[in-house]
């Protein structure tokens, strides 16, 4: 059994930012000796056009701006040190899903 292998590649633009080059194309490409039209993504993948099975094009949309508000207080009280001088690093992941 060969290889099954899949990727999801998310294109906001079709520039590059660094380079300003286009970031996808669609070109004619010399596979084993035989022209093949395939799909270029740079800095990522060039697939033959025989193995893509569906590429998906929805509009963008502006971003929604939200709000995390975290209160620091009982935090802070806790982490004071007992006696002595105490140092610590404090952490924070946020996460958003949706």
């Amino acid at each position: 059994m060969g290889l099954n292998f899949q990727t999801c590649t998310i294109i906001n633009s079709n520039l590059d930012p660094d380079s300003g080059k286009k970031l996808f194309e669609k070109v004619t490409e010399k596979i084993d000796g035989v022209s093949t039209t395939v799909l270029r993504i740079k800095r990522d993948f060039v697939f033959a056009k025989d193995n893509i099975v569906s590429v998906y094009n929805k509009a963008g949309y502006e971003a929604t701006m939200c709000k995390a508000t975290i209160d620091f207080t009982t935090l802070v009280d806790s982490l004071k040190p007992t006696s002595g001088e105490t140092f610590c690093r404090l952490d924070i992941y946020l996460e958003f899903e949706g």
